[in-house]
């Protein structure tokens, strides 16, 4: 997610996602963007590495929600999504 922020301050943006499916154990992340100046952009990405499980491998299929605390002049300016497969020959995703 690219956060922007619109204002004449610095500011800090936190968002934690989850992940899982019915029935399944999920994965929560926390991140927190650093500060971010005035007319600039910052990125917040979710990833494996982000949770205290050294064996997880990736954060499942399906994000459940992305939550984040936005303060005053603080916007969404863009959100995407990406995947990687392991078919056994090659890595593909999107």
């Amino acid at each position: 997610m690219q956060i922007a922020n619109n204002g004449s301050g610095a500011l800090t943006v936190s968002c934690s996602k989850l992940s899982g499916y019915f029935g399944s154990a999920g994965t929560a992340v926390a991140k927190t963007a650093g500060s971010i100046d005035p007319a600039a952009s910052a990125h917040v990405d979710f990833s494996a590495d982000d949770t205290p499980d050294e064996q997880d491998g990736d954060l499942g299929y399906y994000a459940v929600g992305i939550v984040c605390n936005l303060p005053t002049h603080a916007v969404i300016a863009e959100t995407r999504a990406a995947w990687y497969d392991e078919d056994g020959v090659a890595t593909v995703g999107g």
